[in-house]
């Protein structure tokens, strides 16, 4: 999902790119899908400028999702957790 929107980000609605944040929230809890949906929004975050910077409006929700990952005794959800925050903090 995150490749999609990496090229077409462009070609959707600010509700849709809300909704696919949605989701990558409701993935942050979910422990098969958690370092997937972490490295999506990584992805995301560091997009290149050519390619245009996707508006994400409503990523405020993820953070206590964040720091609840950031409680747990996982050292790789932690790794992940705080790339994906040092690259979405350096972006917006």
């Amino acid at each position: 999902m995150a490749n999609l929107l990496t090229v077409s980000h462009k070609h959707f609605g600010q509700p849709e790119l809300n909704s696919v944040i949605g989701i990558f929230g409701e993935r942050l809890t979910n422990q098969m899908s958690r370092i997937a949906s972490l490295r999506g929004l990584f992805m995301l975050a560091t997009v290149p400028q050519s390619n245009g910077v996707p508006n994400l409006q409503n990523l405020n929700a993820l953070v206590p999702k964040f720091i609840d990952l950031l409680h747990q005794a996982d050292r790789q959800v932690h790794l992940e957790t705080l790339s994906t925050l040092a690259a979405l903090l350096e972006r917006y």
